[in-house]
């Protein structure tokens, strides 16, 4: 290997190396991750936001989940479960399309979502408080062919909206 040829490669290397370091640096101020997948003829988009605000001195992590529905699916129940274990507190709300629908109260509540949703874009917004901390709290969205689950644990703040899709 030339001399030329082995400088092009070190500052290679240590380009890569200085972006890697930079693109870490950055990642760890803001965390996103977006999965893809199939459920059954309904697809899922789950984009988890965490971040942290060193004005208020505060974390909180706020996760959305894109699911697409067909209108006749709403004839069916579509489930909501919000579930907890036994020993946690929790204290929250549920609504659709910003209206209030629901208290959360209690270690597990459930609703029918299916008369709340209309043709169009829909957000179901769940938020609340609980504890202790580092509990967990679990909130189930099924209905025929489409079962989402997602938990949330270790800060005491529930922060979940669902974006349901519903197609003609």
């Amino acid at each position: 290997m030339n001399n030329r040829t082995l400088l092009i490669s070190r500052t290679s290397t240590v380009f890569l190396i200085a972006f890697t370091t930079a693109l870490a640096q950055y990642s760890s101020h803001l965390n996103k991750s977006v999965i893809f997948t199939e459920a059954s003829n309904s697809r899922i988009n789950i984009n988890s936001i965490a971040s942290n605000n060193q004005h208020y001195m505060s974390s909180f992590q706020q996760q959305k989940t894109a699911i697409n529905l067909n209108k006749s699916n709403l004839k069916i129940a579509q489930s909501l479960k919000i579930t907890t274990a036994e020993n946690t507190q929790i204290v929250g709300d549920i609504t659709v399309n910003n209206v209030f629908l629901k208290t959360i109260n209690r270690n597990q509540v459930s609703v029918n979502l299916s008369p709340y949703l209309s043709s169009g874009i829909n957000y179901v917004e769940i938020s609340g408080n609980y504890k202790p901390v580092q509990n967990s709290v679990q909130i189930e969205f099924s209905g025929p062919g489409t079962k989402v689950i997602q938990q949330t644990g270790g800060n005491g703040i529930l922060r979940q909206t669902l974006i349901i899709a519903v197609h003609s």
